[in-house]
C-alpha cells in the first residue's frame, strides 16, 4: 500500500511493504497497537517514517528525512487537519490486513496439501 505526504512543501511517498511493516511492528509504541485503536502522535510519526523507508528501500535511495521530520509533521498535521496523515496510517493497517490474509491463505492452502 502506498501513501503519500506533504512535509516542508515536499512529496514524501510512502510505501508500506514487507521491510516497512516489519520495521514498524518493531516499536516498541506499536506492539500491541490494534486496529481501530487511537493513534498517538509517535505512534503516528513511525507509522509515517516506516513507510518512508520503505519507499527509499524499494528505490534503492539513501533516507533523507529523519524521524524528528515525521514527528513534527505529526505534530503540525493535527492543526492543520489531518487527511494526509489519515491515508498514510490507513494504508498502513490495510497492508496489515492483507498480509495476514496472505499468510492465512498460505496456511489452508498447506493444511490441504
Amino acid at each position: 500500500m502506498k501513501a503519500i505526504l506533504t512535509i516542508n512543501g515536499q512529496i514524501v511517498p510512502l510505501y508500506f511493504s514487507v521491510e516497512a511493516a516489519l520495521y514498524i511492528m518493531q516499536q516498541p509504541e506499536i506492539e500491541n497497537m490494534k486496529e481501530g485503536d487511537q493513534v498517538s502522535f509517535t505512534q503516528a510519526a513511525i507509522i509515517a517514517y516506516g513507510g518512508y523507508k520503505g519507499e527509499c528501500l524499494a528505490n534503492r535511495e539513501m533516507e533523507v528525512l529523519k524521524f524528528r521530520d515525521f514527528y513534527e509533521y505529526v505534530n503540525d498535521s493535527t492543526k492543520n487537519g489531518p487527511s494526509e496523515l489519515a491515508a498514510a496510517i490507513e494504508a498502513y493497517m490495510q497492508s496489515l490486513s492483507f498480509g495476514l490474509q496472505k499468510k492465512e491463505e498460505a496456511v489452508e492452502e498447506e493444511k490441504k496439501s
